[in-house]
């Protein structure tokens, strides 16, 4: 949860402004929401980390935990998808799915990055984590799948029936245009994904679900993409431009995304974590 909290840095456009969020926030900003529920969740892992870890509570303490856990997990992305929708000059970011469409993305995609991290690690460190935890993560992955396709035909379904036209132009700039090479291989990857692991048989071996993992990962970055940049593409005066992001952006993302597998490495190599094998 810290890495997720880094991202609000670069959000921000000024970090030097970071202590603003908090010595003088806007109540009526969403952005501020966010930074709110990220917190409150980054100091409800520690705790619970260090509670499993040193064994302080029991299955039911856990449950209890848990309990706590998951309306903040499901908060986290309700209120960026809000971040989002709440802008009401921006198409394709105006629609009250948005919320549950970064939802079953975010259950998606972090399924995938656990079977994947699940298996790295048990080839590159001494933790070693019980192939039946992975075939069950696999399992789990082949129900979320089609829940996340599910609202995403519902999209764009409903927009293009209605037509409306600041709505409908963004639309057909990703199913036609520049952008429909990402979203047909999104949904590509997804369907590949969904029909490896819904077969019991082969969703057992590593290299199925190692494909599977990178494809739904891939898959979901795509569809934030399209959310995203489509969005940018129509400015609120009307004007229309394909938007390219640039080297410096995307050498944020990078950057990003390699300091929180740095994490992750230290956490390997630092942490007393323990495996006990369980099914799903």
């Amino acid at each position: 949860m810290f890495f997720s909290q880094c991202f609000i840095i670069p959000d921000l456009g000024r970090p030097d402004r970071i202590l603003n969020l908090i010595l003088s926030p806007n109540p009526s900003s969403m952005f501020i929401a966010d930074f709110i529920v990220l917190t409150s969740y980054f100091i409800f892992t520690i705790i619970f980390g260090w509670l499993t870890m040193k064994e302080k509570v029991g299955m039911r303490g856990t449950l209890a935990l848990s309990a706590i856990g998951l309306p903040l997990a499901i908060s986290i992305h309700s209120v960026t998808a809000w971040i989002f929708g709440l802008i009401k000059a921006r198409p394709m970011w105006h629609t009250a799915l948005l919320a549950p469409i970064f939802l079953s993305s975010a259950i998606v995609s972090a399924i995938g990055l656990l079977i994947f991290t699940t298996i790295l690690t048990t080839k590159f460190t001494n933790i070693k984590i019980p192939s039946n935890v992975v075939s069950d993560l696999g399992r789990i992955l082949s129900i979320t799948i089609p829940i996340d396709i599910f609202l995403l035909f519902c999209e764009i379904l409903t927009t293009s029936y209605a037509a409306e036209p600041r709505h409908i132009e963004p639309l057909s700039w990703i199913l036609l245009g520049p952008y429909a090479p990402a979203f047909w291989t999104e949904v590509t990857l997804g369907i590949i994904a969904f029909l490896l692991m819904v077969n019991p048989r082969v969703r057992s071996s590593t290299i199925a679900l190692t494909i599977s993992s990178i494809f739904v990962m891939v898959g979901i970055w795509l569809k934030r993409f399209l959310i995203l940049i489509p969005g940018l593409s129509l400015s609120p005066i009307g004007e229309i431009g394909v938007y390219v992001p640039t080297w410096i952006e995307w050498s944020i993302i990078v950057g990003l995304y390699a300091f929180g597998a740095l994490l992750y490495t230290l956490s390997t190599q630092l942490l007393p974590l323990k495996v006990e094998e369980k099914n799903i």
